[in-house]
């Protein structure tokens, strides 16, 4: 193969990357009827004993709104969205459910899903009553922590690294490869600004600002989140709290991002005392299968497989 062949495929390669980032990053709203109930999860006991329940709800990895692929693309389940929406739905139908724990390890998602998550968590504290412990695990940073947010009381694992409260559009221009292997970008656009992201030519001053516009706003709505929940934050840092950058557990109890540091079991005691119990019973909903033994055991559960 040439040399100006080999140029051409990895320019075309780049092109399609930049152009999957690109898209990859549209912000679009989900549907409301979009979520299903809680119908066919089934409950399992992880430990405990009383009456009354403490429902632990895993939150890991990408948060998005659009279904999880799996084995290549040939097996698909709901996305984190949806079960975590099931579960609480299930859940406000259970009278016995005293509180509920949220075990929180992902590196954040998609504004709107990020949004729509907190949203849903924070109405379902407001209509329940119910007290809503966040327990941080390995990551929580971006969307991940401001879903957190929405909880009564964090509580991070002493190696938790959380923060990273920004908001990131990844794009990559291609302009000055196509220029040296003798490719031209061709694009019609009817609107001048139609094409603002594209990977095929750098953007204009001006189309710059559009965009950082656009996250500005998204950046400001989500320090508003932080600074309305948690009433002892460090606002005097504010500069420091919503640059983007990530903090271990000390320094985030020490600006007031979470309410305290310990395990997954000191979490779960906390909402064992906010619901004013002595004793509860810790359970896991689950969807297809699995029996979960433990609380650690939470996260590898099939809490939405189909």
């Amino acid at each position: 193969m040439n040399r100006g062949a080999t140029c051409r495929r990895m320019a075309t390669g780049l092109v399609c990357l930049a152009a999957w980032l690109a898209g990859g990053c549209v912000i679009a709203l989900s549907p409301s009827g979009l979520f299903g109930g809680g119908q066919g999860l089934e409950e399992h006991l992880l430990e405990g004993a009383g009456p009354k329940k403490i429902l632990l709800i895993d939150i890991s990895g990408f948060i998005g709104d659009r279904p999880d692929s799996q084995a290549f693309g040939l097996r698909s389940t709901p996305s984190l969205l949806e079960r975590t929406q099931a579960q609480l739905e299930k859940a406000r139908h259970d009278d016995d459910i005293a509180a509920v724990v949220l075990r929180i390890n992902s590196p954040g998602g998609g504004v709107t899903a990020s949004d729509e998550l907190f949203g849903r968590l924070e109405a379902f504290r407001h209509r329940s009553g119910l007290p809503l412990v966040a327990a941080l695990g390995t990551v929580a940073t971006s969307g991940a922590y401001y879903a957190a947010c929405a909880a009564d009381r964090i509580v991070a694992h002493p190696t938790t690294i959380t923060g990273s409260i920004g908001v990131i559009l990844p794009t990559v221009s291609a302009a000055g490869l196509l220029d040296k292997i003798g490719l031209r970008n061709e694009t019609y656009t009817a609107g001048r600004n139609k094409d603002l992201l594209s990977p095929l030519r750098q953007a204009t001053p001006g189309q710059r600002q559009i965009v950082q516009r656009l996250l500005d706003g998204m950046h400001a709505r989500f320090l508003a989140v932080v600074t309305q929940s948690r009433p002892n934050l460090a606002t005097a840092r504010l500069d420091d709290i919503g640059d983007g950058r990530i903090f271990g557990a000390d320094e985030a109890l020490e600006l007031g991002l979470v309410d305290q540091i310990g395990r997954l079991h000191e979490a779960i005691a906390l909402a064992r005392s906010l619901a004013g119990l002595e004793q509860a019973r810790v359970i896991l909903y689950t969807r297809g299968g699995g029996d979960p033994q433990s609380v650690y055991a939470a996260a590898a559960a099939p809490a939405g497989s189909s």
